[in-house]
């Protein structure tokens, strides 16, 4: 699993968790500003801005994102939302198609390295718009779940089975992969032309992970209670330490 997209997210998971930014949002985007700041980001981009890194998107339109952050060959793509409804279809679609916007104009200029899109919610999300996450490559991030590239580190250990079913590790890491891909994975450049698989990721596939993203969370949680009791709360400490949270 990315090492930069999994600090990000776990970064994101203890605000969503343990923070709780004033309503409408913009304290939320601030603290996801800082939690990129905190791991050490080669460029970084905060909310306001109507271009990618100074790059158009591939329509024109001035789309804003919360937030932008490379390291090494990995970018992120971000928006946090703190609403007390939570994310709603129109916001997740609008991520959706924005972003897009951004990748074909990477893609046209031939721009290397793998972009993720994380879209985070300091409320949870509706298992109808975690599915559309699942299928389109949005990784998604909200308090009452562990995000799943986090899961993902976890079984990429030896001793993985020691936490999770072992056998659904597979099935898991399989459907998971998928739903947390780059773009450049779920959309694949051939040629002048972008493949989207649509064998993968089926409604009895979304139907799958939706139960298996809570079971593997649920796991992952009780083995932390039980073995490191307050270890999220701890590392929560440090990180707002470290961003000015009080």
């Amino acid at each position: 699993m990315n090492r930069f997209l999994t600090d990000f997210c776990e970064a994101a998971y203890l605000l969503a968790r343990f923070s709780s930014p004033q309503e409408g949002g913009y304290a939320w985007q601030a603290f996801m500003q800082e939690a990129l700041h905190s791991y050490d980001a080669m460029a970084l981009q905060g909310p306001y801005n109507l271009q990618l890194f100074g790059m158009a998107s591939a329509s024109g339109a001035r789309h804003e994102l919360d937030g932008a952050a490379g390291a090494l060959h990995t970018t992120i793509l971000t928006e946090a939302k703190h609403l007390q409804q939570g994310i709603t279809k129109d916001d997740i679609c609008v991520f959706d198609r924005k972003t897009f916007d951004y990748y074909i104009a990477l893609v046209r200029r031939h721009v290397a390295g793998v972009h993720y899109r994380v879209l985070s919610s300091a409320t949870p999300v509706d298992a109808l718009l975690r599915k559309y996450a699942f299928l389109f490559g949005i990784t998604l991030v909200e308090p009452s779940i562990c995000p799943l590239p986090i899961l993902l580190s976890v079984t990429e250990k030896a001793d993985c089975d020691e936490v999770f079913p072992e056998g659904l590790i597979g099935q898991f890491l399989g459907l998971a992969s998928h739903a947390s891909a780059a773009l450049e994975q779920r959309y694949v450049q051939e040629g002048r032309y972008l493949r989207f698989d649509t064998r993968v990721m089926g409604e009895d596939e979304l139907d799958d992970l939706e139960f298996l993203h809570k079971e593997f969370s649920e796991c992952w949680l009780d083995f932390i209670d039980r073995n490191r009791p307050n270890y999220y709360e701890q590392k929560a400490e440090e990180l707002f330490t470290r961003i000015g949270i009080t």
